[in-house]
């Protein structure tokens, strides 16, 4: 006999909301603009925007230049533990293309070598490239598509498009 899940009262309310919305349980913007002062423990100012992202509730905040805007994203996470710290991001690409890392050929010699942009790309349509050797945030071409590889963090594809409209090079990143 198989347990039921248990999830907590927050998370039930999220997977509701999203099956209520088409049944995307990556729904763009789950919090429009809200977040307070959540960003100072972290930032010393949102001069450049900030990015934060909880890896154990699975939530991104990102906040535009000097903080008008903030958004907060579900996300999804790659199979091994992620790494957390202070980072940037080091590059914006539409259209990214994508190769395993080292580490990832020999686990997986039967993955590609390399993969152009369009439909087949795991990066989906945007990547953010951050200061950390193989670490990205990218798009989810489809829900249901497998995990993003290790070190990245995914939002489906339509809100990684309007995460990646609110950023820019050298925005602080951190991770927690």
């Amino acid at each position: 006999m198989t347990a039921e899940p248990r999830y907590s009262a927050t998370r039930r309310r999220f997977l509701a909301r999203s099956v209520a919305a088409g049944g995307l349980l990556c729904a763009p913007a789950v919090l429009r603009g809200q977040g307070g002062a959540a960003w100072r423990p972290y930032f010393p100012d949102l001069g450049r925007g900030a990015i934060l992202c909880d890896t154990a509730s699975r939530r991104l905040s990102v906040w535009s230049v000097g903080g008008a805007v903030h958004r907060a994203y579900p996300v999804t996470l790659g199979p091994e533990p992620i790494r957390t710290g202070r980072s940037e991001i080091a590059a914006r690409i539409a259209g990214p293309s994508w190769a395993p890392s080292p580490a990832m050929r020999r686990r997986h010699p039967d993955w590609p070598g390399f993969v152009p942009p369009g439909p087949g790309n795991p990066l989906g349509r945007h990547a953010l490239y951050l200061s950390w050797r193989f670490h990205r945030i990218h798009g989810r071409p489809r829900h249901g598509a497998p995990s993003p590889p290790a070190g990245c963090i995914a939002l489906c594809d339509a809100a990684m498009a309007e995460l990646f409209a609110l950023t820019g090079e050298g925005m602080p990143v951190v991770l927690v």
